[in-house]
């Protein structure tokens, strides 16, 4: 009984060694290779990163601000009606084109700008 006891542990420890030495990435080498994805497709496609948000409000076709909060790129083309003041909790729609997801092996790309457009709900400034 005392060998079966030992056998045991003895294959559950090996079980145990072989399972924890798998060769995959962390979450910490997932956000580098993501980044190091997002500055090389900076680079092949010539874009400019603001540190600011321009002062006019008007970006050039190639200029991107990263907002430090979100992460997010934004270049905005068209800023709609500017004229009517949002109320509390108005429902405003946004359409994009453009976003790229950076998988592992292939890049997705995806645009709503024909589509149903996003909706967020406006809680103030």
């Amino acid at each position: 009984m005392k060998h079966l006891h030992f056998i045991v542990i003895i294959l559950g420890g090996l079980l145990f060694l072989t399972v924890s030495c798998k060769d995959t990435m962390t979450y910490a080498d997932y956000l580098k290779a993501e980044e190091k994805a997002i500055d090389l497709f900076i680079e092949s496609n010539n874009l400019t990163i603001l540190k600011s948000f321009p002062a006019d409000r008007v970006f050039e076709e190639n200029e991107f601000y990263k907002d430090p909060t979100t992460g997010v790129y934004l270049n905005i083309i068209s800023y709609g009606d500017t004229t009517r003041n949002l109320q509390w909790k108005e429902e405003v729609y946004v359409r994009f084109s453009g976003l790229h997801y950076f998988n592992t092996d292939d890049t997705t790309r995806y645009t709503n700008f024909y589509s149903t457009p996003e909706e967020i709900v406006y809680i103030g400034p």
